[in-house]
């Protein structure tokens, strides 16, 4: 099942927003897990940042100065010599074991099923979402969640599951968290030219390209950053145009994709 797209950034002419083709906004607009950011269903509501909200909008729910919660931080230096100047670097940032950031609930099976991809559960739980992986006694296979009934007491699974009443039911899924990006060049550790963050731009003058973009991988990598089908660990890449010779250093924070989860 494809993931919905959470991340616009630039020009947005989704009227769920209040945006439209002949009156378009430009701006960072993130939706919340199992949303679409395109799609004209999606409401303010729905959206985990929303750049037009201002100093002086109102009719807006406060988060009582609660930030996203940074689990990593650093910095990578790339040392480019005079000879391999002008080629785009890769460097690993930095990679963390899956469960770090793997948000779990459960649920407890209110009646027996039998080859059913319906459950009933004793209690809502608005913890349980769209996409999720379900595990438990009874559960064969990989089964994920694909549909909740309005007051979230039927779970529809991805395939059919004969489950007993009274089994504890766990509902797991891994986010990809959300990771900001600053490039520099400098000599040793003084940087002395700063790029954009999480940019990359090109120079129609010098006929160079500038800046540093990362790219998350949430799971299936080693340690190392590596891709391994079965590997259980999530990383974050750096990816920067050497123009010259020099240091450049890439500062990173690897940060909880939503204020409402909890970064312990």
């Amino acid at each position: 099942m494809a993931e919905a797209k959470r991340i616009l950034l630039g020009k947005s002419v989704n009227t769920g927003l209040g945006h439209a083709a002949n009156a378009p906004k430009h701006g960072l607009w993130i939706s919340k897990t199992g949303y679409d950011v395109t799609a004209s269903t999606t409401t303010p509501d729905e959206l985990a940042f929303n750049s037009d909200v201002l100093d002086n909008t109102e009719g807006i729910t406060t988060k009582n100065g609660q930030t996203f919660g940074v689990k990593y931080s650093g910095v990578v230096t790339l040392t480019v010599v005079s000879s391999t100047s002008g080629l785009v670097y890769s460097k690993l940032l930095v990679s963390w074991p899956e469960s770090t950031f793997t948000k779990t609930t459960t649920g407890v099976v209110n009646g027996a099923t039998s080859s059913s991809t319906s459950v009933s559960i004793n209690t809502a739980n608005a913890s349980i979402a769209v996409g999720m992986t379900v595990t438990g006694s009874g559960i064969s296979g990989t089964v994920t969640v694909t549909a909740l009934s309005s007051n979230a007491l039927t779970v529809t699974l991805s395939s059919a599951q004969s489950i007993a009443d009274d089994v504890t039911l766990t509902f797991s899924i891994i986010y990809a968290p959300l990771v900001f990006v600053q490039g520099a060049k400098g000599t040793n550790s003084s940087p002395t030219t700063q790029y954009g963050a999480g940019s990359w731009y090109r120079d129609n003058q010098t006929n160079i390209n500038y800046g540093v973009l990362a790219e998350v991988y949430p799971k299936n990598r080693t340690s190392a950053g590596a891709y391994d089908a079965n590997g259980t660990y999530g990383a974050a890449w750096c990816f920067t145009y050497a123009a010259s010779a020099g240091d450049y250093k890439v500062y990173y924070a690897v940060c909880f994709p939503g204020i409402d989860i909890d970064p312990n």
